[in-house]
């Protein structure tokens, strides 16, 4: 993949996971929505939670420790939704009791790997670059 393909596709996974993040910050009416059994947040999140790893993959280099972790960041994003629903027993993800909590830890979890990855990411190509420009000198 060219240069720009690359960052045409990064910018556009990041511009749905920042899409997604506004919309559930926002509360939008649309979250609500129905998408077959389901509403379109939960479909939000799942994409949100995606987009920003999927990024990080495309820009990990050769480093497979990295590439692993964005694949792990994506797996867990990719099982958000079913083992959500495995845990409150619907589609709307409306939880009750202890199950929630697991629910919340899981989100927590999700979440923070799927913004800790491309930050990450950034900081060793940022790392990389500096590091290229002294050798040079």
């Amino acid at each position: 993949m060219g240069g720009l393909q690359r960052l045409l596709l990064a910018t556009l996974l990041v511009g749905m996971t920042v899409f997604a993040i506004a919309s559930l910050v926002s509360g939008a009416d649309y979250l609500l929505w129905p998408v077959g059994p389901f509403p379109l947040g939960n479909l939000l999140t799942v994409l949100g939670l995606i987009g920003a790893p999927l990024a990080s993959m495309l820009y990990a280099g050769s480093r497979n420790w990295l590439r692993r972790l964005c694949l792990v960041a994506v797996s867990l994003a990719l099982a958000w939704y079913p083992v959500s629903a495995l845990l409150s027993g619907n589609l709307n993800l409306i939880f009750s009791g202890d199950r929630g909590l697991a629910w919340f830890a899981l989100t927590g979890v999700s979440t923070l790997l799927s913004l800790l990855v491309p930050i990450l990411t950034a900081f060793i190509r940022l790392f990389d670059r500096l590091r290229g420009r002294r050798q040079r000198r």
